[in-house]
């Protein structure tokens, strides 16, 4: 598929560009869900705009104190603990994607297990992302370093987004 009107380098119509939206899915911090909801309205906007797809939904996920439940547990317990840790994980991603009223299918929600920094770019390079939208909580001067970190990930459009908090 092609961007109605838009023409590519080589003059031909501009493939659509696939967007993914990475959020906090599991925070309950009211200004992160907030931002969260910022992020995803902006990546369903712009994939209008550009007649895309509907944005990937993206969820980074680390069990809370992981090495210490680890050290402590036997195999059973943690993979218990983890396979807890992760259907948490999901039921917050899926709530927020349910809360978009269908714009969001099963196929559009990914959750990855991981630290944020190194999950994201390796999703977005892995699955083709031309565009990626994030939100920080960062100050503003944060910003630069965050948009030179995802700009390595081979995006070739970052859009970060500022929480209010």
């Amino acid at each position: 598929m092609s961007v109605p009107g838009v023409a590519g380098a080589s003059g031909q119509p501009a493939a659509i560009p696939r967007i993914a939206c990475a959020i906090d899915a599991s925070s309950e911090d009211l200004d992160m869900q907030a931002l969260n909801r910022k992020v995803v309205e902006f990546a369903l906007l712009i994939a209008s705009c550009l007649e895309s797809d509907s944005p990937t939904l993206l969820h980074a996920w680390v069990p809370f104190a992981e090495r210490a439940v680890r050290k402590y547990a036997v195999d059973d317990e943690f993979a218990a603990y983890l396979e807890k840790a992760r259907q948490r994980a999901g039921s917050s991603l899926t709530r927020i994607a349910r809360s978009f009223e269908g714009q969001f299918d099963a196929r559009a929600t990914v959750l990855r297990r991981g630290e944020p920094q190194e999950v994201i770019p390796e999703f977005v390079v892995s699955e083709g992302i031309d565009m990626l939208v994030m939100g920080t909580v960062a100050r503003w001067r944060d910003l630069r370093d965050a948009h030179r970190e995802h700009r390595r990930t081979g995006a070739q459009e970052v859009a970060l987004l500022r929480g209010d908090g």
